[in-house]
This record gives structure tokens, C-alpha cells and sequence, in this order.
């Protein structure tokens, strides 16, 4: 984990932050220890790879580890939503007789790896499975738009729970 991140943004509030604390004074090594949030650097293959080995309690915690406004659950919903997508194309793809390849293909993917694993995750559902799950990241992208009055990250948790388990 890293202190603050690399956006421009979120450095200038930590430095301000420490600025108005220290009144002036360089901070120690522990001052910033204290204020500075540690930002993860989680990947959003991280919360895919989680999904498709059927594991909820990772998926939440990939998902919802730099989740801090609205705006964040929107992005992670749409990489999740995406990502079920391609899984369900995927397995349609398999189950006409198709290869990883033929899935590089028809999905446009630059690296065979990414289809392989697109595959594996595939075979780790049925097409009943992931129709629901695309259908529950539907109404998750209508509750975190104001279709619900509870709030978006919770929203999010219900879901991921929805359609990471067995």
C-alpha cells in the first residue's frame, strides 16, 4: 500500500492537511503515519479473479477497498458489469464449440491470456448464472443512480454478494 496515491489531487489535500497540522513545521515520520490515509492499489482484475473463484468476502473487500464516494461505486459497478459480460459471451462461445481463441476473437481481446481466463471463469458458471448476474448489475446501476434510498456502497455489497455466490 502506498500513502496519499499518485493523483495530483489527493497529494495536494495530504500535504495541506499536514501543512495545518505542523503549523509550519516539517511533519515526522509518524505525523504522517497518523493523517496520511494509505491508498490500496488494487487492480480490478483482483476483484474479477475473486468473482470467478466464487469468493465473496475477497470480491467486497477488492471492490469497496478504495470506494469512498458515489462516483466510485459507479466505476467499480461498470468494470463488474463489463467483466460479467464478456464472461457470459465467453461461455456462449465455449458452448457452441468454440476455443479460448475463438474468444480472443470474437471479443476483440489483444491477449490470449485474457481470453483463457475469461474461459476459466466462464466454466466456473452456468448461462443461468451469469443472465442473472447482468441482470443484478442492471439494477444495481439503476439503485446507485437514485433508484434506492439506501446508500450506493452498500448497494454494491448486496450485489457482489448476489453474484459471487454458489
Amino acid at each position: 500500500m502506498k500513502r496519499a496515491g499518485i493523483e495530483i489531487g489527493d497529494l495536494a489535500l495530504e500535504v495541506e492537511k499536514l501543512a495545518v497540522f505542523g503549523r509550519g513545521e516539517p511533519p515526522s515520520e509518524e505525523d504522517v503515519e497518523a493523517l496520511v490515509a494509505e491508498q490500496h492499489d488494487i487492480k480490478p482484475w483482483n476483484m474479477t479473479d475473486a468473482w470467478g473463484r466464487r469468493e465473496p468476502a475477497a470480491v467486497i473487500a477488492y471492490a469497496t477497498a478504495d470506494v469512498e464516494k458515489p462516483d466510485d461505486v459507479q466505476r467499480v459497478s461498470a468494470v463488474f458489469a463489463n467483466h460479467v459480460r464478456r464472461v457470459r459471451q465467453a461461455l456462449l462461445v465455449v458452448d457452441a464449440g468454440g476455443s479460448a481463441t475463438d474468444v480472443q476473437k470474437q471479443l476483440g481481446l489483444r491477449s490470449p491470456y485474457q481470453a483463457k481466463n475469461l474461459v476459466r471463469q466462464a466454466r466456473a458458471f452456468s448461462e443461468t448464472e451469469l443472465a442473472r448476474a447482468v441482470v443484478r448489475l442492471a439494477q444495481l446501476d439503476e439503485a446507485i443512480k437514485g433508484g434506492s434510498r439506501l446508500d450506493p456502497r452498500l448497494e454494491l455489497e448486496l450485489a457482489l454478494v448476489d453474484i459471487s455466490a454458489e
